[in-house]
């Protein structure tokens, strides 16, 4: 009786441990994922300044060339 306990104590340790084991690993899946993103937005924000500083650098070219 009492190895049928430890048995199931073992048992149950050895599941937790798993879905712990389990949970660390999602969280850690989960925060690169987070850490992609804010990578991909952060170079969308720089690939608009960019083109925004394009635009405003042409703009002031041709204001020089042509007389307004």
């Amino acid at each position: 009786m009492v190895e049928l306990l430890e048995a199931n104590e073992n048992q149950k340790l050895a599941k937790e441990y798993k879905l712990a084991e389990q949970g660390k690993q999602e969280q850690e899946e989960y925060q690169r994922i987070i850490e992609k993103q804010i990578k991909d937005l952060e170079y969308e924000r720089r690939k608009e300044e960019d083109k925004k500083r394009i635009r405003y650098d042409h703009n002031h070219e041709l204001r020089w060339v042509i007389p307004i």
